[in-house]
């Protein structure tokens, strides 16, 4: 809403401007909710003189995603082009989420310096209702959300909507499953779900839960026409009706608005077919796995990714995952309407309260949380991005004070 706001004034005053996200991910779902066009800080830097000749605003949605590398070389650009305006840089996002994969926390080191105005809202306005917003909340400011009378008992609903669910974790992968199942016993569809763990390997891993989920709501049969892959030294096989993520950003992927009418030549579509793009994170299903015989001789995949159509090839199947399952750094800039947070003893090293905080804001319906306590408590209250020695703020603080 307050993006939206933003929009509307620099159109209401005739203004240029360009909004973009450091992943294809956060990029899509920005041109999704704005219902304008947006793009990675990579494609936007490609496309240089537009950028600087057509851009007085340039928005920056998920900054807390922002690396210091991919910042220099959006600010390197800007600098030395020969461009016509003074850029204005707006910069949208949550420093209580996990910082970038990459080097530095530019957003929040911004942010702390003092020395660049922001605007902070700090009012939640549904922390009343007691359920989803209300526990993300307090994660947000350091606060263990659960009260001594609800630690009583196995299973807690808060709010309103009832919007907020914790189960305690009783030390079975089968818990985590049939919470799953329960979910998809009552109708909710499997694109509308996701368990979020942060591990990919182990017993209580992403893979693994993903192929358990896949056994049991799409088994494969020996009939079926399947892809193989190997995540982690572990078999994963892909096949019809499949939820997938895309986990490699790819600009020249394949689009067939009529798959059953493609002609292939070689490794080339020939008919119907038009350059698209996926993007690292992007969910999908399998409409349809088939073999051609004709001329690759080789399995196919048609994934819709967001109302498209993409072919996936053997040569390109590794950029596929099941996605039943996923962890929050690669769930970070998605919402889903149901999400299954798994906070338990196995994974207690990788949590802390910026990656509970980011994996609690990713639903839009219902968040259920599969956890231990004693978990959950230590990771409020440890702070994931202690560990990075960084040094922008005090390089603002010391530039601006010199000027």
């Amino acid at each position: 809403s307050s993006l939206m706001a933003l929009i509307q004034m620099i159109e209401d005053n005739d203004m240029s401007y360009s909004m973009m996200s450091p992943t294809g991910k956060a990029a899509s779902r920005l041109a999704e909710q704005t219902g304008r066009k947006a793009s990675t800080i990579h494609r936007a830097i490609l496309d240089v003189e537009n950028l600087t000749e057509n851009s007085h605003v340039i928005i920056i949605d998920e900054a807390s995603m922002l690396s210091v590398p991919l910042f220099k070389m959006l600010i390197d650009t800007l600098d030395t082009a020969s461009n016509k305006y003074d850029h204005r840089i707006v910069f949208v996002g949550d420093s209580a989420q996990i910082p970038s994969i990459g080097l530095g926390r530019v957003f929040k080191d911004m942010g702390e310096s003092g020395m660049i105005p922001k605007c902070t809202l700090t009012k939640c306005f549904r922390f009343d209702e007691g359920g989803a917003s209300y526990i993300s909340t307090l994660t947000r400011q350091g606060k263990f959300y659960l009260t001594e009378e609800q630690l009583k008992h196995d299973r807690v609903v808060l709010g309103a909507k009832q919007d907020y669910e914790f189960i305690k974790f009783n030390g079975t992968v089968e818990q985590i499953t049939n919470t799953y199942m329960s979910l998809i016993k009552q109708g909710i569809k499997p694109q509308d779900i996701v368990i979020l763990v942060p591990y990919n390997i182990g017993n209580y891993g992403a893979i693994k839960l993903n192929n358990l989920i896949q056994s049991a709501t799409n088994p494969i049969h020996t009939s079926d026409i399947t892809m193989k892959t190997k995540h982690n030294d572990i078999q994963v096989i892909i096949h019809e009706n499949d939820l997938v993520m895309n986990t490699k950003n790819n600009y020249n992927a394949i689009s067939a608005t009529h798959y059953d009418d493609m002609v292939w030549d070689d490794d080339a579509i020939m008919e119907d077919v038009e350059a698209t793009s996926v993007f690292n994170g992007q969910v999908g299903y399998v409409v349809e796995a088939k073999k051609d015989t004709e001329l690759i001789n080789d399995n196919i995949l048609i994934v819709n990714i967001e109302g498209e159509n993409i072919i996936y090839t053997q040569k390109d199947i590794n950029n596929l995952l099941l996605a039943y399952a996923t962890n929050p750094y690669k769930f970070q800039g998605s919402q889903c309407k149901y999400v299954i947070n798994v906070v338990i003893g196995a994974h207690s090293r990788s949590w802390n309260r910026q990656l509970l905080y980011t994996a609690q804001t990713r639903m839009t319906t219902k968040l259920i949380e599969i956890g231990d306590p004693q978990v959950i408590m230590e990771a409020v209250t440890k702070a994931g991005d202690d560990n990075r020695k960084t040094r922008l703020g005090e390089f603002l603080v010391d530039n601006t004070t010199e000027m």
